[in-house]
């Protein structure tokens, strides 16, 4: 979901936004902030809370599940400079006392990333800004994408986030602009500007199990 966050103080665009079930709100990431907003709130007790300054701009965001028990909901983000970035968020940490320098009666607080009780963790993972970032459950793993050459797409386990060990991942000329996993099929297809659909088995990064080029039908004669 991509629009126009308005508020009189920030304006920004919305490039990603998924729901935190654990805190029950929902979580947006604008070009230059993360925004978690309760939209369940009614009137003047619907507060936002923007959490930056983000080191980079933010561009993509997804949902990870927490393990049994934990109190806290995760998020992956990719940035502009090819991180994917891990922000760990509980109820504790939206609190008024956190905030700094907000207007009286204002619905927006700011909330710095080290008040957090986590920091946000980040990896260089592309050699270009990251277009895509999803969770897939069923393989337990994180995907993201990116323009570069270099690294294009990564199917990885979020834990590797947290090290610096090699990732799954392959090379495209001129990258890889969008993905997606078909859980029935047990496949991925990833898509990019040279027109080329290629398939892939999630475990087999070799090279992809099938390809298609995609004709450009407005130049058919």
């Amino acid at each position: 979901m991509t629009g126009l966050m308005k508020n009189k103080e920030e304006p920004a665009w919305v490039t990603g936004c998924d729901y935190l079930p654990g805190i029950r709100r929902v979580a947006c990431c604008t070009e230059r902030s993360i925004a978690i907003w309760d939209n369940r709130a009614k009137g003047k007790s619907q507060h936002i809370f923007i959490i930056k300054p983000i080191e980079h701009s933010p561009q993509c965001m997804t949902y990870v599940p927490s393990p049994q028990g934990s109190h806290e909901d995760v998020v992956l983000f990719g940035d502009d400079q090819g991180y994917v970035n891990v922000l760990a968020i509980s109820a504790k940490d939206l609190n008024m006392k956190n905030s700094k320098g907000e207007k009286r009666n204002s619905q927006n607080v700011t909330i710095e990333p080290s008040k957090l009780s986590n920091p946000i963790v980040r990896r260089k993972i592309h050699g270009d800004w990251v277009l895509k970032v999803k969770y897939f459950p069923d393989l337990r793993c994180f995907a993201s994408c990116s323009p570069s050459s270099q690294q294009s797409f990564v199917l990885e386990e979020p834990e590797r986030l947290h090290d610096n060990g090699e990732v799954r991942g392959v090379s495209i000329p001129k990258g890889v602009n969008c993905f997606d996993y078909c859980a029935r099929a047990n496949i991925i297809a990833t898509g990019g500007v040279d027109k080329i659909i290629r398939v892939w088995h999630p475990h087999i990064f070799s090279r992809p199990t099938g390809m298609r080029i995609v004709l450009n039908l407005n130049n058919r004669p």
